[in-house]
């Protein structure tokens, strides 16, 4: 001890925090290290410490203790002062505002559950704290942790409170572009959409401003933003018409002719393989003989070839069909809408040719490799698989949208599900649903 101020020299092995406590006479501030398994000892001996402050922020060590993750010391913390839970900071947060992991989250929910309601200067809970944040994951973790404990009204009731600005955690969500976070508030059917902030918006307005116009990318955050919202029901507050996102047309013909070159290359290149493959067949040509013509494919007579075949065709077909949508979403004279059309529709064109190029390669192997040796064959598709990670991205996202609309709407969205389920699966599959159908039709037929 040097005069009034507390020095420990001791080092703790551990995790450590750091508490910043007033001087025992009032004067001046000393720091004092806790390790997690020291915490209890040093309130021990001075049980105040879990209400000094620092008097620079106000930061008691519970603000600490959350803020470094310490859910040990923050029970020990509480058990000690469990008011020191609703004590905030110079900028008014309180623990629970600045507590950045689960652990530490729920051990305060189970300690001082009232803690959850309280809202720091800016008039947030600590859940529009984690929205604002943009931490979807212990977003949803809280969410679980009221689901479980069959609280999902207080849930909604918390997120349904207003800010300084009247942003609900609903318009926050939207304003941060956050799907995830967005799913959890729709499936949530207490949840009020329609609530205006103090501009009188409400958060399809919000979304609304925030939709991306012209050629956009169908997973965009903010367009799957805006289309939740429309479908589980939401209104417009104080939408007007001249409010809504316009146009660019300046920047809107600068991007696509910033994307033309490149798809341009790719379908290219698509068109330039799917030709050679046409002369370059597995199996190779017949040299000749009493029974069979020169140059006939070795295969020709196998059904497997036949789909390897059409494949390529389709391959060869929809590179070319997107460098022609190409060349008519470059010309300046025609209208940019339709420009904007026939750019999305040479983007399609060359996903199916890419696809089709893929079905022909797998078809190709197993025609060549199937009489010898399937395990190739059977590797060969697995690898090929991977041209439907998007598929599958596309379809996870549009099943989880879907269901929270079921959850939300019942059985009137069961008709829309089916639809953009059939929708999104066509567009992406056709080339190898044709190709299958081509088969099967080859099989029925005696083609051997």
């Amino acid at each position: 001890m040097v005069g009034n101020r507390i020095e420990p020299t001791s080092r703790y092995f551990g995790k450590k925090f750091e508490a910043r406590t007033k001087e025992i006479n009032g004067r001046g501030i000393h720091r004092i290290r806790v390790e997690n398994g020291m915490t209890n000892k040093l309130l021990q001996w001075n049980r105040d410490l879990s209400k000094q402050g620092d008097s620079r922020n106000g930061s008691t060590p519970l603000h600490f203790a959350a803020s470094c993750g310490f859910d040990q010391a923050v029970i020990s913390l509480i058990n000690a002062d469990k008011c020191s839970a609703y004590r905030p900071d110079n900028k008014g947060s309180f623990p629970i505002h600045i507590a950045n992991k689960a652990c530490v989250i729920r051990v305060l929910l189970e300690k001082c559950p009232n803690c959850a309601e309280l809202r720091d200067a800016q008039g947030r809970t600590f859940l529009h704290v984690v929205i604002c944040d943009k931490k979807d994951t212990l977003f949803r973790y809280v969410f679980g942790l009221f689901r479980a404990s069959h609280q999902v009204w207080r849930f909604a009731s918390i997120m349904d409170k207003q800010d300084n600005e009247g942003n609900t955690g609903l318009h926050l969500a939207v304003l941060a572009g956050r799907v995830r976070t967005l799913h959890c508030l729709l499936w949530n059917k207490e949840i009020q959409l329609n609530l205006p902030n103090n501009d009188g918006k409400t958060a399809l307005d919000l979304a609304l401003s925030k939709k991306p116009t012209g050629v956009h990318f169908g997973l965009d955050s903010w367009y799957q933003i805006y289309t939740l919202l429309a479908a589980a029901g939401a209104k417009y507050g104080a939408h007007l018409k001249e409010h809504e996102p316009q146009l660019n047309e300046k920047e809107e013909a600068d991007k696509i002719n910033g994307y033309i070159p490149t798809i341009a290359i790719v379908a290219a290149l698509l068109v330039t393989v799917s030709f050679t493959c046409a002369f370059s067949v597995p199996g190779g040509y017949r040299a000749g003989d009493d029974q069979h013509k020169a140059g006939t494919p070795v295969l020709s007579q196998n059904y497997f070839f036949l789909g390897f075949i059409m494949a390529n065709n389709l391959a060869l077909l929809c590179s070319g069909l997107s460098l022609v949508s190409l060349m008519y979403a470059g010309l300046t004279t025609i209208d940019l809408r339709i420009r904007a059309k026939a750019f999305i529709l040479s983007i399609v064109f060359l996903n199916s040719s890419a696809r089709s190029l893929t079905a022909a390669f797998s078809i190709g192997i197993y025609a060549v490799l199937a009489p010898v040796d399937r395990t190739y064959v059977v590797v060969t598709m697995a690898f090929s698989t991977v041209m439907l990670l998007d598929i599958g991205w596309f379809v996870y996202m549009a099943t989880a949208a879907q269901l929270v609309h079921f959850n939300r709407l019942g059985m009137r969205a069961c008709l829309r599900f089916a639809f953009t389920m059939a929708a999104t699966l066509m567009v992406s599959l056709w080339p190898y649903a044709f190709t299958i159908i081509f088969l099967i039709y080859s099989r029925i037929n005696g083609v051997h």
